[in-house]
């Protein structure tokens, strides 16, 4: 979690390559860069969701007769998604905007697409707005659909 996520993605497409020779495409890179990068987040945020999980009520289900499997799928796991839920919603915003780091990598995304377009047009405020928006577009859209999903989880406690 202490690497910067540039210098990751580019220690995957390029370090791979010089260590092992085997070239890795760039789309791949991306992929498995982003997914090493959130995946420790990830980790962290459901070993601290199950954690949070009252330890009677786990106790509770085992004195009445539940298997542990039984205890994680029914009383473990509801109560750490309620949770877990803000921090990976927020995890997945922080995603989709790091997302336009893989234009290092000369993969075609939004910021590698307003990079043509202003180098083509000159016009780099209007371009970098636009996509300023697009992005602002996305995360907002994923942010009312969070806030939608708690309501409905809180609503069924």
């Amino acid at each position: 979690r202490g690497v910067p996520l540039l210098v990751l993605l580019i220690f995957i497409y390029y370090g791979v390559s010089i260590f092992t020779g085997i070239n890795i495409p760039a789309i791949g890179a991306a992929v498995g860069g982003l997914g090493i990068f959130y995946g420790a987040y990830m980790s962290e945020i459901f070993r601290a969701g199950i954690l949070a999980v009252d330890k009677g009520q786990t106790e509770a289900a085992v004195a009445l007769g539940m298997t542990r499997m039984r205890v994680f799928q029914r009383v473990t796991l509801p109560h750490a998604f309620r949770t877990v839920l803000p921090p990976i919603t927020n995890s997945f915003i922080s995603l989709v905007k790091d997302s336009s780091l893989v234009s290092v990598l000369a993969i075609s995304d939004l910021t590698r697409e307003g990079q043509e377009i202003v180098v083509a047009t000159f016009r780099a405020f209007e371009a970098y707005t636009a996509i300023a928006l697009v992005y602002y577009a996305i995360t907002t859209i994923l942010s009312v659909f969070s806030t939608m999903l708690e309501r409905r989880i809180r609503r069924g406690q």
